[in-house]
């Protein structure tokens, strides 16, 4: 918790400074590990009370507090016989996780439903892709 408060404030301090309309989003990789249930839940009141929308990784992560509105969860699982990764949509809506088997509410939260970009493969002219492995 001590590591995750200075953070908070300092990052509150920097969006102040920013545009009304500037995003207020903070990422954290491995988000409150080792963190209790409750310091859990008195990180996600002071991240509401500063005001900040939080993009998180970890393991057991969990946004179902009650100071939380409402937060989308993407729970990952991971099948070595079928060498595949499947998700599964939850939405927090303040009191109850939604399911989302069918991809019902990911269209209604605007998914479009694939990882690629609009249009097909053989509408991309080859000669626009550009491969830059030096990273110039």
């Amino acid at each position: 918790m001590s590591l995750h408060l200075p953070l908070f404030a300092a990052a509150n301090a920097l969006f102040g400074s920013a545009r009304p309309d500037a995003p207020r989003l903070l990422g954290l990789d491995e988000a409150f590990a080792g963190v209790d249930d409750t310091g859990r839940g008195e990180l996600m009141a002071l991240a509401k009370q500063f005001d900040l929308d939080l993009f998180m990784t970890g393991y057991d992560l969990w946004a179902t507090h009650p100071t939380v509105r409402g937060a989308a969860h993407y729970d990952l699982s991971h099948s070595t016989v079928e060498h595949t990764v499947s998700t599964l949509l939850l939405v927090w809506d303040g009191s109850v996780n939604v399911a989302d088997f069918d991809g019902t509410l990911a269209r209604a939260l605007g998914s479009p439903e694939t990882r690629r970009a609009p249009g097909s493969a053989d509408q991309i002219d080859p000669s626009e892709l550009v491969l830059d492995l030096a990273g110039e």
